[in-house]
């Protein structure tokens, strides 16, 4: 089954960087680009990041440097994908994850990890996603070893 990019995920995957036209988007390959197409959507700018958080936009890039956030680099500059973010502060637990994903990961990659249930993170017979594991409050050490 052939699926068309919309104009939208063809605009986003451009902001991103990404050249919607390298390859044709037949399946599996549209979905990732759907998939991106959203993450470049969901995410923020380090000016947006900043607001949300209600720190400075120094600060904010400095987080960035320092992995606190976890940021790729699109067309338009940092952007800071949205699921980090439980309101207007980050997920509890995520900064020290951060700072120990590889450097030279793709953004989908990074965004599939989190939201995929990953086998080291198993517990009472359920596989948990690394934001889930996060968001229960389960020892962080697992999550980090995980993502090393």
């Amino acid at each position: 089954m052939t699926h068309e990019l919309t104009a939208e995920e063809i605009a986003l995957l451009k902001e991103g960087g990404f050249d919607p036209q390298a390859r044709s988007w037949d399946d599996p390959f549209s979905t990732t680009a759907h998939e991106l197409a959203e993450l470049i959507r969901t995410s923020l700018s380090p000016y947006a990041a900043a607001q949300r958080l209600g720190v400075s936009l120094d600060d904010v890039q400095r987080m960035i440097q320092e992995r606190v956030l976890y940021a790729f680099l699109g067309s338009t500059g940092w952007l800071i994908p949205g699921f980090q973010f439980e309101g207007d502060h980050l997920i509890l637990g995520i900064e020290a994850v951060n700072a120990h994903l590889a450097d030279d990961l793709p953004p989908i990659v990074v965004y599939r990890w989190y939201t995929l249930p990953d086998d080291a993170l198993e517990q009472d017979g359920r596989r948990w996603t690394p934001l889930e594991w996060l968001a229960e409050q389960k020892p962080e050490d697992v999550i980090v070893r995980s993502a090393s």
